[in-house]
C-alpha cells in the first residue's frame, strides 16, 4: 500500500465526463499530506460542485537526495508501467499535459 514515502498522486479516472474533468481542473487539486495509507488533498482553486471520481496512483519509495529534499526516479513508461514519456519529434504537448 501507499507509505509515508513512497511516490502518491491522484487524478480523474477514465470515467470522469466532461464536466468532471472540467471540475478537476478548475478545482486545482493537489496532495498537500502523506502518511501511511493515506493522501490528504486540497483544492488551491474553485471548490468542485459535481462529484469527482479519482484513480490514486502510488508506487516507488522516495529517496533522500543530496540537496537535502526528496528526489523520485521516474520510470519509463511501458504497456504495463506508468512512467514518464520524452516527448520528441511528432509528439506535441498542450499546456495542460494533454
Amino acid at each position: 500500500g501507499l507509505l509515508a514515502n513512497s511516490y502518491g498522486d491522484i487524478g480523474p479516472s477514465n470515467s470522469a465526463t466532461a464536466a468532471q474533468r472540467a471540475a478537476y481542473c478548475a478545482a486545482l487539486i493537489a496532495v498537500s499530506a502523506q502518511a501511511d495509507g493515506s493522501l490528504t488533498l486540497v483544492a488551491d482553486g474553485d471548490k468542485p460542485a459535481v462529484d469527482l471520481p479519482a484513480v490514486v496512483r502510488y508506487g516507488g519509495l522516495l529517496a533522500s537526495g543530496g540537496g537535502g529534499g526528496e528526489s523520485y526516479t521516474l520510470p519509463a513508461a511501458t504497456a504495463s508501467t506508468l512512467g514518464g514519456v520524452k516527448v520528441g519529434t511528432g509528439l506535441s504537448v498542450e499546456a495542460d499535459g494533454t
